[in-house]
C-alpha cells in the first residue's frame, strides 16, 4: 500500500498500491484506449443504487508525465432542461480526488479511481451513456484520445455503454 486516501470526514474511499509486476484484474468492461502519450484507459465497473451511478476506472500509467491531468466523466443523454446541455450528471477530478496526480504515476503502474455521480430525480427514462476523458488541469487541453487499433476517437473521449433508466 503507498497510501490511504479518506474524504472530510474522515471515511476511507481509495487505497493506493504499487506491486511487482502486472497485478491481476478483471474490469467488468474491458477499454483498451490511449488517452495522450502516458496513460492507458484498460476499463471500468459500473454500479448504480437508485441516482447515484458509482464508476471505478482502471487506468495504466504506459510512461511518465509532467502534465498534471484532470479525469472528467459525464453521464449524457436527450438534452437537459436545466444545463441546456446533454450532461445530466458529471465529476470532474484529478486521480485519487487529487491525492495521486498523474506526474507522480510511474511507467507500469495500474491506479484505480472511483467517481460518484448523482443523477437528477426528474431524468427522464431512457439510454445514457458515459463519457469519460482527461485534460490538462493547467491548460483545459483534453488529452488526444485513440482506440487500440490508433484509430482517434471522437472529442477526444471514450463513451461508456452507461446506463438505462426505466
Amino acid at each position: 500500500v503507498v497510501d490511504s486516501v479518506s474524504d472530510w470526514t474522515g471515511k476511507p474511499y481509495a487505497t493506493i498500491y504499487r506491486t511487482d509486476g502486472s497485478p491481476r484484474i478483471a474490469p467488468q468492461q474491458s477499454v483498451n484506449a490511449r488517452l495522450g502519450n502516458a496513460v492507458e484507459l484498460i476499463g471500468y465497473d459500473i454500479a448504480r443504487e437508485g441516482s447515484v451511478v458509482a464508476l471505478t476506472i482502471y487506468w495504466q500509467s504506459v510512461a511518465e508525465t509532467p502534465i498534471d491531468y484532470t479525469t472528467f466523466v459525464h453521464v449524457v443523454g436527450a438534452t437537459n432542461p436545466a444545463t441546456q446541455s446533454t450532461v445530466w450528471a458529471q465529476d470532474d477530478a484529478r486521480p485519487g480526488r487529487g491525492s495521486y496526480p498523474t506526474p507522480r504515476w510511474h511507467a507500469g503502474e495500474l491506479v484505480i479511481d472511483e467517481y460518484h455521480l448523482t443523477l437528477p430525480t426528474d431524468a427522464p427514462p431512457g439510454e445514457y451513456p458515459i463519457e469519460v476523458g482527461m485534460y490538462n488541469l493547467e491548460t483545459g487541453a483534453r488529452a488526444h484520445v485513440i482506440d487500440v487499433s490508433g484509430a482517434p476517437m471522437e472529442n477526444d473521449r471514450v463513451v461508456f455503454k452507461g446506463i438505462t433508466l426505466p
